[in-house]
């Protein structure tokens, strides 16, 4: 059936045929060679360019991320190159990880190998400016922590977690109720 996902990816891909007369588009055709009305083609095409925008960085990005990149140590880029994300200390001794990607902030703990998110922190640039990329926001707010972490709390609003996430009697609680439940 024409229009299916398959075509519209075949159609992003460039596997639609077309012929073009005269400057102008005179036929096209979906890849299983059904006709396409002048309708589907323009929601077709709006279709490619909102896809486009999908997945394009938003502006800047390339180059924040090299920027990022460079103030890292060797540790936080091989983190940031695996994880997608990174990890740095403040001076009053708490972890905190950013993910550059979205530009993402949270305080994290570290029980057992995993590190678990105890708060996430928003500080962004004001309304109505041009939007910074999202690897410059957690540039940012790792900069303001080092340099002067009460400022930061002062500024940014902090979403806490619920504690019971990584508390480990907790979590042995849930098990034994499960497998209780599943036992009888």
């Amino acid at each position: 059936m024409p229009g299916t996902d398959e075509e519209l990816i075949a159609l992003v891909n460039g596997l639609v045929s077309c012929r073009i007369g005269c400057g102008e588009i005179e036929d096209i055709r979906w890849a299983d060679g059904t006709p396409i009305s002048r309708a589907e083609w323009r929601s077709a095409m709006l279709m490619v360019e909102y896809i486009g925008r999908c997945q394009r960085k938003p502006p800047g990005q390339r180059a924040a991320m090299r920027l990022l990149r460079s103030l890292l140590s060797p540790e936080q880029r091989r983190t940031l190159r695996v994880s997608k994300c990174f990890y740095a200390t403040s001076p009053g001794g708490a972890t905190f990880r950013f993910i550059p990607r979205v530009g993402q902030t949270a305080r994290v703990e570290r029980h057992g190998s995993r590190y678990f998110r105890v708060s996430t922190f928003c500080l962004h640039d004001e309304e109505g400016t041009d939007k910074m990329p999202p690897a410059d926001i957690a540039l940012a707010h790792m900069l303001l922590i080092k340099a002067d972490e009460e400022r930061f709390f002062a500024m940014a609003n902090e979403h806490k977690d619920s504690p019971q996430m990584w508390n480990g009697e907790y979590l042995r609680g849930l098990r034994r109720a499960r497998e209780e439940r599943e036992a009888g």
